[in-house]
């Protein structure tokens, strides 16, 4: 099976470009993800942290939860450019009980990006927002 590669999706509202998101990864088997696969689905999270693709960016999510393994690759895309749907994940796994990935707490990477000045403002607001949420349920 050929690599995947995302690159050529550049535009969250093309309707075309949508269409062939979801089938790229409608053909993905969850049990077969390559770490290459993991890496370019976290891309489109990093390239668009403010966008939903018209709600197709949920099909990603679900593809990686199945798949599992992908813990570590979405740490790093987190702390590479966070987003809407990056940080959703993170706030996934601490509502799954998953509070660390290796070394690295959740919620303390939570902590950190809300109060950082790097990112853009929305991602620091939803951080804040899931470090809330988090810090409330117990």
């Amino acid at each position: 099976m050929a690599e995947l590669d995302l690159r050529w999706f550049d535009n969250p509202e093309d309707e075309r470009q949508l269409k062939e998101l979801v089938d790229a990864i409608g053909v993905l088997d969850a049990n077969i993800l390559s770490s290459n696969d993991v890496r370019q689905l976290l891309d489109v999270f990093e390239r668009f942290p403010n966008d939903d693709g018209f709600e197709s960016f949920w099909g990603i999510v679900h593809l990686l939860e199945r798949a599992g393994g992908y813990e570590s690759p979405l740490v790093e895309s987190v702390r590479r450019s966070p987003g809407e749907f990056n940080l959703t994940m993170i706030n996934r796994l601490l509502n799954r009980g998953i509070k660390h990935v290796g070394d690295q707490s959740l919620l303390s990477l939570l902590e950190d990006l809300a109060l950082s000045e790097r990112g853009n403002p929305n991602s620091a607001r939803l951080a804040m927002h899931f470090v809330k949420y988090q810090r409330n349920k117990t």
